[in-house]
């Protein structure tokens, strides 16, 4: 006779439903994010109509905030417009995850998890919430403040694919590999 599986203790609905409206937001933002580099404004990701200088807003640049404000709700450049406001509903479910996370108990680890992979799911999970906060925030200033903060703002993209793949490769070993069902702890 086979020994029985082990329970599966899962997250509670609430959670489960802000990770994958989170997982949504963010793919639907990466999507319109790149269809604004393709999109024949010469704009890239954001980016105002700079002036002789090449520049957007900020130093140098020839659109105030104002402006920029004044394009957004015009409806002129749709695309960006649909990124904005992508962009303040990752900036809202990261940080409704993060205050949530100070009040609401996490379920025990998986019992499969080793150390190792209990730090590193650890440390993947902060990078992906600095991500959430971090690159909605900069992406705000590259449109009202600055184009400097767009270095800022590619930077979080590169942290938040890096702590993805992390973290997609730890629940795939564990789906894949060990078997466990530990993918069903937020399905």
């Amino acid at each position: 006779m086979s020994a029985p599986a082990a329970t599966v203790i899962g997250y509670d609905r609430t959670t489960k439903a802000l990770h994958w409206a989170t997982v949504l937001v963010l793919l639907a933002q990466l999507v319109v994010g790149y269809l604004l580099d393709v999109d024949d404004s010469g704009h890239g990701r954001g980016r105002g109509r700079g002036g002789a200088s090449g520049r957007g807003r900020g130093r140098g640049g020839d659109d105030d905030a104002g402006a920029v404000l004044d394009r957004l709700v015009s409806g002129d450049e749709p695309l960006l417009a649909v990124h904005v406001l992508l962009g303040v509903t990752v900036l809202l479910l990261g940080v409704t995850r993060l205050r949530r996370r100070r009040v609401v108990p996490l379920p025990p680890w998986a019992e499969t998890l080793s150390s190792r992979e209990r730090t590193w799911a650890h440390r993947t999970e902060q990078l992906l919430y600095l991500s959430l906060v971090v690159m909605p925030l900069s992406g705000i200033g590259v449109l009202l403040v600055d184009d400097d903060l767009l270095a800022l703002h590619v930077t979080t993209h590169v942290v938040l694919f890096a702590a993805l793949v992390a973290h997609l490769g730890l629940v795939l070993k564990h789906q894949l590999v060990d078997r466990d069902r530990l993918l069903r702890r937020m399905l």
